[in-house]
């Protein structure tokens, strides 16, 4: 499919400028009871799914003199914590895969960067709050307080923000 889609996409719009990889969630879990089959499936979501995207546009950008690809990736690349091993090792390889396709791609002016928000307001971010209210018998509000306090605005980014800053990488 994912060559289907970007051959769709050139053919429909005539050029394939810009490329934004952002794919769902990896699960966490118990390092010793994630199956294998675990792995791999997030893996192949995330990590190869932005890689088989790249791919597949990389070529039309050559072709087309230049090009701009955005990979989202989560904050645990760089913050890695037991219980989200799988989607950590899955984040520091997309940093690592950024930075080697930015190096392939500025030959032929394909400017390849990521973006690493920390924690962001999104549906995923409600619902894990939903459950932490759940587990700990304590208010949305006295959890949301505790989780933003770190962050120097006082906030959580929104997608807003992280959309605004994927926009300027690419313009």
């Amino acid at each position: 499919g994912v060559t289907r889609t970007a051959d769709a996409a050139r053919a429909r719009l005539g050029r394939l400028d810009i490329l934004v990889n952002k794919a769902g969630a990896i699960r966490g879990g118990d390092f010793l009871a994630i199956p294998d089959a675990q792995w791999s499936e997030d893996w192949n979501l995330k990590l190869l799914g932005y890689i088989r995207m790249a791919r597949a546009v990389f070529p039309y950008m050559q072709a087309q003199g230049g090009g701009r690809i955005c990979n989202v990736v989560g904050a645990a690349a760089r913050n890695p914590t037991p219980g989200y091993l799988t989607g950590g090792a899955a984040n520091a390889a997309l940093i690592n895969f950024t930075k080697g396709l930015a190096d392939l791609g500025a030959p032929d002016k394909i400017l390849v960067t990521a973006v690493s928000p920390a924690a962001t307001r999104t549906e995923r971010w409600d619902a894990l709050m939903a459950q932490q209210v759940a587990a700990s018998g304590r208010s949305v509000q006295e959890l949301q307080a505790e989780a933003e306090a770190p962050y120097k605005l006082g906030r959580i980014a929104t997608a807003e923000d992280i959309a605004v800053m994927v926009c300027f990488l690419v313009s």
